[in-house]
């Protein structure tokens, strides 16, 4: 039986061996690496705190931390004072940069270079595939902790899809939202996190084409056509709701609010610049990847070095705009958006 054993194992390390040379030779594979979320009862999922973790992809291959409070980036320094709450899926997290690279960590720096250690406080509490569902709870439930100097909403286009399958809001017969439970993981995502626990597993070649095969599968349980156009505009009006939801409670805690659009199609501005006007939300249009190829990565879509730095420029111009900084000199002001005003109002700055 011992001899069986060995022969067993030793069989079992030569085909991964083999598997790890073979498989990205003829495998395109998206993502090879650790993920770095796990499941949570509030959010569906959230980040690992303090992780370290190495991702590669065929374009860019990235270091990634977590820190101990469940956001990319060092510690929060309270020395940096009251902090900027950036909050946002996976362009936010900053997925195709390394640490110090994405936008939040680059306003962070600017801010310490313009107006000293004291101003450059931020916090990066971008999630990857999460929509304006976890604005609300993120905004209710833990940003009133962290005290925050001012608030940056980014938002993407496959955010309304997001809305309306994590379910974690919905809307009533009436049109109000309601918070359901969060649903239970599905069973090949618990298996998932339980083999990601064992060494070196989640590393390999291997879990990232089944990684990869799994998720293939659950892309193709599609609705019918009929039902993906009613989900579509119920997915319309959920996210709408979520927004109006997210800067009223911005304004009752005296919060400013700034928003970085990117990549939303016409329909979806149409939704959404009328709800941030009436707010007085400072706007700014992120171009899409077919308008600036250059700030984008070709295969993968996500933000590149050059993408992030653009994304702080408009974001330090809109902080300017919302006068949470000065454009020149002296402190930073403080005090929460307007109340909202009808859409035919003082237009939204946007660029």
């Amino acid at each position: 039986m011992l001899k069986n054993l060995v022969v067993l194992l030793v069989s079992l390390t030569v085909a991964l061996a083999v598997a790890e040379i073979v498989i990205p030779a003829i495998i395109p594979l998206r993502l090879v690496g650790p993920p770095v979320t796990r499941g949570d009862s509030v959010y569906g999922h959230a980040l690992t705190p303090d992780l370290r973790a190495t991702q590669t992809t065929p374009e860019f291959r990235i270091r990634i931390s977590i820190n101990t409070q469940g956001f990319r980036g060092p510690e929060q320094d309270e020395s940096a004072g009251p902090p900027i709450v950036f909050i946002g899926d996976s362009f936010t997290f900053g997925f195709g940069v390394s640490d110090g690279d994405e936008y939040p960590q680059l306003v962070s720096r600017a801010l310490s270079e313009r107006f000293g250690h004291p101003h450059s406080g931020v916090v990066n509490a971008g999630v990857g595939n999460h929509g304006q569902g976890r604005w609300v709870k993120f905004l209710r439930r833990d940003a009133p902790r962290l005290a925050p100097r001012a608030i940056v909403l980014q938002m993407h286009q496959n955010d309304f899809r997001d809305n309306g399958a994590q379910h974690l809001f919905e809307l009533s017969e009436a049109g109000d939202l309601i918070e359901p439970p969060v649903r239970r993981m599905e069973t090949g995502r618990r298996l998932q996190q339980w083999t990601e626990r064992i060494p070196f597993v989640s590393r390999t070649h291997l879990f990232a084409l089944v990684r990869q095969s799994y998720h293939a599968i659950q892309m193709r349980k599609s609705p019918a056509e009929d039902a993906e156009q009613g989900e579509a505009a119920r997915a319309d009006r959920l996210t709408v709701m979520l927004i109006e939801e997210s800067l009223h409670i911005c304004a009752e805690q005296g919060w400013p609010v700034v928003a970085l659009l990117a990549a939303l199609d016409p329909h979806q501005l149409e939704l959404v610049l009328p709800v941030l006007e009436r707010w007085n939300v400072p706007v700014s249009l992120f171009p899409a990847k077919s308008d600036r190829q250059d700030l984008h990565w070709t295969l993968d879509g996500h933000w590149n070095e050059a993408g992030h730095r653009f994304a702080a420029e408009r974001v330090l111009d809109l902080l300017e705009r919302a006068g949470v900084i000065p454009a020149d000199s002296g402190k930073p002001s403080s005090g929460g958006p307007a109340a909202p005003r009808s859409a035919t109002g003082a237009a939204t700055a946007r660029s």
